[in-house]
């Protein structure tokens, strides 16, 4: 039996194509760096909103980092002359808060212009059982109370 003799065209040439597909360690690779992507948008989308902060919210952070500052500067403090409208902390240099303006600022040494809070109204500072409290009033009406309270008995004198 005879079944002839089947050619090939000169102008077809032959192919080597791999019909092995994507192997298992590709599959997961491709699958990890999805999950990371996922992962980092999942975490990524709530940090968009930090660039939205009102007035009110920016006001607050700056409340806070004040109160923090003047609490480590009391607190160290060796003596501590409080008026109406000033803190005076003294250790081996003079650090002095009072208003100016609008604006609550810090001098050390009575030198210096170190602006602390903006828009301000009003500030008190008045002496608590160990401690001493700070009410700022906001020009937008917004009223900020903060009590410090001393680690150890630091000398407070009334001007």
């Amino acid at each position: 039996m005879n079944l002839g003799k089947i050619g090939i065209s000169k102008n077809v040439k032959k192919c080597r194509c791999s019909t092995g597909g994507f192997t298992l360690i590709e599959m997961l690779l491709a699958f990890s760096i999805f999950s990371f992507l996922i992962i980092f948008i999942v975490h990524a989308i709530p940090l968009l909103k930090y660039h939205a902060y009102s007035n009110e919210t920016v006001d607050q952070l700056h409340w806070e980092i004040f109160l923090n500052q003047v609490k480590r500067e009391i607190r160290t403090a060796d003596q501590i002359y409080l008026y109406k409208r000033r803190l005076d902390c003294i250790t081996d240099r003079r650090i002095i808060y009072e208003q100016y303006g609008e604006r609550l600022r810090r001098r050390v040494n009575y030198e210096g212009h170190e602006i602390i809070l903006f828009n301000i109204s009003q500030i008190e500072f008045e002496q608590i059982n160990k401690g001493i409290k700070i009410k700022i009033v906001h020009k937008n009406g917004k009223t900020y109370e903060g009590d410090i309270y001393f680690p150890n008995e630091i000398p407070i004198y009334k001007g």
